[in-house]
This record gives C-alpha cells, sequence and structure tokens, in this order.
C-alpha cells in the first residue's frame, strides 16, 4: 500500500525500477512494429520523432497485449523452474544411491574378510575396496560444564576443532581433535595431513578407496586434494581412488550421525581439558575414536605438512574443478584425472602434470 499526501492509503502499487524497464521495453517494442512516423514537423511538437500507433491500437488493446506477454513469461518461467527442480532432484536421488551403494558394497566387504578394527596395514596389503566419509564437525569450546550456573572464569573458551574420517565397512570413525594451538588452518593442507595419517595408522590396506565429502571449495574440493589423490596412486599406496562430492544442501552422511553421538555426550559431561574430551570421546560410542592432534603442552603428534607448495612444483590445477562431482584416479595412468559431472555422465580427461612429466 502506498500512503499520499494527507494520510490516506492508494490500492496502487508502485512500480520498481526493473518493472518500469520492462515496460518501457514492451512500448518501443510495440511502437517499432505497429506505429507510424508522421512526415514532417507536427505542430506544437518540438520534437520530429514522435511515433502514433494505428486507431484500432487503444491505450486497452495495448495494456491487454502487455498483460497476456507477462502470462506467458510467468507460465515459461514457472515451467523452466518446474523443470530445474525434478532436474535437481533426480541429480540428489543418483548421489544418494552411488553413496548408498558404495556404503554397502563396504559392509559386504568387510564381513567376507572378518575386519572388524581399524589397525596399522601396509598399503595395498589387502585386494579390496574400502569405502571412507570426511568432513568437519562444529567446533567444541573448553572447559565445558552442562552445570555451570555462571559465567566461566575464562574471558575466551578454549576452541578445539574435530575433523571425522569414517570407515563405513566397519563402521568406525577417528575424530581427530585439533587444540587451538595445534589448528594450522581448516584448508586442504590439514584436510590431507589428517588423511594422510589415518591411511598409514588406521588404513585397513585396501587396494581401492572410495571417498565422499562435501562441496566445501577450501577443505575438498580444491586442486590439492586432487593432486594428493594423483600423488597416491601414482605411488601406488592405492591403485585406484574415487573422491565424491555430495550435492550441496544434501550433504548428511555417516560422519554427521557418530559427531552427533560425541556431542550428545559432551553435553552431559563436564570436560575440563583436552584429555577428558578424547576419554569422553572414546566412551561416547563404540564406533567413535578420538586421535589427538596436538597435547596441550605443544607436543605434535599428527603433524600438518605444506602439501600445496610440495604439489605446485609439478602439478597444474583441474579447469573448472566445480563443475564437477566425482573424480577417479588409477596407478595405470599416473597424473591423468577422469572427471564427471554427474554418475551418470561421460567422463572427461584431464592431465594435471606440468611440462608432460606423465609416465
Amino acid at each position: 500500500m502506498e500512503k499520499k499526501s494527507g494520510g490516506r492509503q492508494s490500492n496502487t502499487q508502485s512500480f520498481v525500477y526493473q518493472d518500469a524497464c520492462d515496460v518501457v521495453k514492451f512500448l518501443t517494442n510495440n511502437a517499432t512494429d505497429h506505429a507510424l512516423v508522421l512526415p514532417g514537423r507536427i505542430p506544437g511538437y518540438k520534437r520530429d520523432d514522435i511515433k502514433l500507433l494505428p486507431s484500432l491500437h487503444t491505450k486497452v488493446i495495448v495494456y491487454d497485449q502487455y498483460k497476456t506477454i507477462l502470462e506467458k513469461s510467468d507460465e515459461n518461467k514457472s515451467e523452466r523452474v518446474r523443470l530445474q527442480e525434478q532436474q535437481h532432484l533426480y541429480i540428489v536421488q543418483q548421489e544418494r544411491s552411488l553413496y548408498n551403494a558404495m556404503v554397502s558394497d563396504a559392509k559386504s566387504t568387510c564381513k567376507q574378510h572378518g575386519i572388524m578394527q581399524l589397525t596399522t596395514n601396509l598399503p595395498c596389503s589387502r585386494n579390496l575396496s574400502m569405502h571412507y566419509s570426511f568432513d568437519y564437525a562444529q567446533q567444541v569450546h573448553l572447559p565445558s560444564n552442562p552445570m555451570q550456573p555462571g559465567p566461566l572464569y575464562f574471558l575466551v573458551p578454549r576452541k578445539v576443532e574435530i575433523f571425522g574420517v569414517c570407515c563405513e565397512g566397519i563402521p568406525k570413525q577417528v575424530n581427530f581433535l585439533v587444540d587451538e594451538g595445534h589448528l594450522i588452518s581448516k584448508g586442504s593442507n590439514a584436510v590431507i595431513s589428517y588423511m594422510d595419517f589415518y591411511f598409514d595408522h588406521y588404513g585397513i590396506g585396501e587396494t581401492v578407496a572410495n571417498l565422499h565429502c562435501n562441496n566445501c571449495s577450501s577443505q575438498n574440493k580444491n586442486r590439492c586434494m586432487i593432486w594428493y589423490c594423483a600423488w597416491r596412486v601414482a605411488k601406488r599406496l592405492h591403485h585406484s581412488i574415487s573422491l565424491n562430492f555430495l550435492i550441496a544442501g544434501h550433504t548428511k552422511f555417516a560422519p554427521d550421525w557418530y559427531f552427533g553421538l560425541m556431542k550428545k555426550s559432551f553435553r552431559r559431561h563436564s570436560v575440563p581439558a583436552l584429555s577428558v574430551l578424547q576419554e569422553g570421546v572414546n566412551l561416547s560410542s563404540s564406533v567413535n575414536v578420538a586421535q589427538v592432534v596436538g597435547t596441550e603442552d605443544g607436543t605434535t603428534i599428527v603433524p600438518v605438512y605444506d602439501w600445496q607448495n610440495f604439489f605446485a612444483e609439478d602439478c597444474q590445477p583441474l579447469p573448472g574443478i566445480k563443475s564437477y562431482q566425482h573424480f577417479r584416479f588409477d596407478c595405470q595412468h599416473p597424473g591423468t584425472v577422469f572427471a564427471k559431472s554427474a554418475t551418470d555422465s561421460e567422463e572427461k580427461i584431464f592431465y594435471i602434470l606440468k611440462n608432460n612429466k606423465r609416465g
């Protein structure tokens, strides 16, 4: 409702700038198709570019034409939105089906080979395929006491980040507890360092690793993660790796459940220090395992390396990385990335080594 002078209300809705532009564009196009330019100068008008519509084109008819075009435009827009939503839901269903199938195959593999625990195994010591999911959880603050009667003594609580890697075949999740004194960043260097430590100390020695994670560009979907996967297969630490990304807005998967079990226990107990948090994670559920990245006295247990600079000398970025959801790496094709935008789309081949260094 537009308010006029004197406090009266008007039922006329005011145009926004885009509406005015649309009206001007319609009138201009209509005049170009139907109007006539009068020859010579028109008495009483200084301008000589005035155009007149035919007499049968009254204001009512022109307005009705404008409304008809708007209705058709709205219908076309609604149809495009509907088709886009259907396509989006179809893609989400396909990606979720792929994830569920990989999880089911991993559980069957572990049951068949009697794998029930995470232990240190040599790379490629077992000729089988395994599925892993990884993600960051929301950070927690120490000290924490559910019975805290008032404000904390500390002005700023100590922050602890949590990064989880889940072996969904067993299933069991290793939760890396990152004290703020050892927190370099939540970027690709940290993610790759934790994943590399996990494969060295908790991996089951599979030849084929299928990985699932979210679409966060700074952590997972970036050139450094692609380089790391290609490096692992080139070094024969895996024969093959598939790196799969869940659709944005539909990223709920196994790590979220394990984080929930851990957070539930955290909210019910007093946690004054990192060592107590570690114990609490182990006791929260039989599927959760705590791995401290570094102690409060400064001792580093899980080192974070500069993987970006390590790879940058020999590797080049993959173009259009954000448009792809699935990446595959094979030891028979070192330096090569096979990428797909969806589960049922055609693979595209990219070479990420500089100066044709692939062997």
